[in-house]
């Protein structure tokens, strides 16, 4: 049994230039039916990737405004689920007071 190699997730970019590509293929007419069909599903997974990603991009931006206007501090945030990643730092040791080290949250 071999390894799976995972393939490299693209970024927004590529696969909206990618998508672009297929759709101008597929405006000019010159691409056989098995073609057009094969094209026509390569899109549409790449459409649905784009709409996820934008999705994920509205859900942070929402966040990261929302606590911007509160006061608060940003957080890093998890597209896939949409929620935000709290990271609670843990109490300076005493060592760590004595030594005057700084933390960061």
């Amino acid at each position: 049994m071999g390894v799976k190699k995972e393939k490299p997730e693209i970024t927004f970019e590529e696969a909206l230039e990618k998508l672009e590509d297929i759709v101008d293929s597929m405006e000019e007419g010159d691409l056989s039916l098995d073609a057009m069909i094969s094209r026509f599903e390569e899109g549409s997974k790449l459409s649905k990737y784009c709409g996820a990603k934008l999705k994920g991009f509205e859900k942070k931006i929402e966040i990261l405004t929302r606590e911007d206007a509160n006061g608060g501090e940003w957080t890093d945030f998890d597209p896939e689920s949409g929620k935000r990643i709290s990271e609670t730092p843990s109490a300076p040791d005493d060592d760590a007071e004595e030594n005057n080290e700084d933390f960061l949250f």
